[in-house]
Order: structure tokens, then C-alpha cells, then sequence
């Protein structure tokens, strides 16, 4: 990708933290910074150094994305890492899977399946599932 947004702007001048080119998604082309992937960033961070998640996201917010020079020249870092949870990762089919069942599951009980037949034994079984 930076090839290309090099080639593209050639006249340019980008501030790139260093280690990072894997992470660019993208360029502002009206104030002319590059835009990185947080979550691509932290993957670096974990595979290249073997840091653990939480490693990772202190690492990056201090010596990275937290780093100040002037305003014009940062990169743009894209929050697009809203799939973790206690250091779950979820793809994006499966949190859309996920949304639709909580959609299906919310219509059934509005439409009152907790009176069907049973209800109640299902609802056991994935208690048994769970212990």
C-alpha cells in the first residue's frame, strides 16, 4: 500500500512511524496523512516483538500513537479494533452472525416463545452446556 500512495503523491512528504507500512489503509488526500489500522499495528506489535495483547496497546498508545510533533504531520490512527473483549478477538463475519442471532433471539422472545413447548428443557441444555 505505501508503494502506491507514494507513487501516487511523489511529491509528498508523509511522517511514518517506523515498522508500521503494513498497517497504512489509506491516505487524506486533502491534508495529506497517512491513515493506519490501530488493530493492524498492534498485530505487528504482538507478532514482531511477541508482546501480548495488552503489551501491545500500552506499547502503541505510549511510544506510538501517543507520540506529539506538529498536528499537521501525525498519521491518522483508525480505531478499528471493536472486536476484543478481555482479549477475544472476533472476525467481522462473526460479529455479524452474532447481531443477527441477538435479533432473532429478542423477535422470539417479544413474539413469547417462552410459553412453546419446551422452552424450558432447551433452556436446560444450554445451562448443562455452559457448566
Amino acid at each position: 500500500m505505501i508503494e502506491e500512495i507514494l507513487g501516487t503523491y511523489e511529491d509528498e512528504t508523509f511522517s511514518k512511524p517506523n515498522g508500521f507500512d503494513d498497517a497504512i489503509i489509506g491516505v487524506d488526500s486533502d491534508a495529506m496523512r497517512l491513515i493506519y489500522s490501530v488493530k493492524k499495528c498492534i498485530e505487528i506489535l504482538q507478532a514482531s516483538d511477541g508482546m501480548s495483547y495488552s503489551e501491545a496497546m500500552d506499547y502503541f498508545s505510549f511510544n506510538v500513537s501517543g507520540t506529539k510533533s506538529s498536528d499537521n504531520d501525525l498519521p491518522i490512527w483508525c480505531e478499528d479494533d471493536f472486536g476484543v473483549a478481555d482479549g477475544v478477538e472476533l472476525s467481522f463475519e462473526l460479529f455479524t452472525q452474532m447481531q443477527k442471532d441477538i435479533k432473532i433471539l429478542r423477535t422470539l422472545q417479544g413474539a413469547g416463545v417462552d410459553n412453546w413447548d419446551g422452552y424450558d428443557e432447551a433452556m436446560e441444555s444450554i445451562e448443562d452446556e455452559d457448566e
